[in-house]
């Protein structure tokens, strides 16, 4: 086995196969794949706690057991606001979003921040307009980009 890594181009995929078509399957399937290793841990853990109301104590195993119930408590009222906000919500708040991305990331919680950034759409351009946009409806029909 040769322990050179190996720099070379990868071999072509199919004619005609589209790279960011095939990207985005292969990155499905990467999360999906997390997904469902994610679940078995997750089922596993409750095996080894034996039921969900021990969960708290296996997380903070070296914690008082009234302070893990607090954060416990805390998890459970945030995960509850959570959830009902993306329910009720009609779009996902990006503005709200966004505010909570900038003050974690000055606070310096920057794992915290870019979970959010994740998921927020990237920031408009300004594109200036050419004269040439003008011309002759394109403006209307383009969106003043020609």
């Amino acid at each position: 086995m040769n322990a050179t890594p190996n720099h070379a181009q990868p071999a072509a995929g199919p004619a005609g196969a589209d790279p960011a078509r095939v990207g985005r399957a292969l990155d499905e399937r990467i999360v999906r794949s997390a997904e469902v290793l994610a679940a078995h841990l997750t089922a596993a853990t409750l095996d080894t706690v034996g039921r969900p109301s021990r969960l708290p104590a296996a997380l903070f195993p070296d914690v008082e057991e009234e302070v893990v119930r607090e954060i416990w408590d805390l998890a459970l009222a945030v995960g509850y606001l959570g959830g009902k906000r993306a329910v009720e919500g009609s779009r996902w708040e990006h503005e709200r979003l966004a505010a909570a991305r900038d003050q974690l990331a000055d606070a310096g919680y920057a794992a915290m921040a870019e979970r959010i950034a994740r998921i927020l759409p990237p920031p408009a351009r300004q594109v200036e307009a050419h004269p040439a946009d003008t011309e002759g409806g394109l403006a209307l029909v383009r969106g003043g980009r020609s």
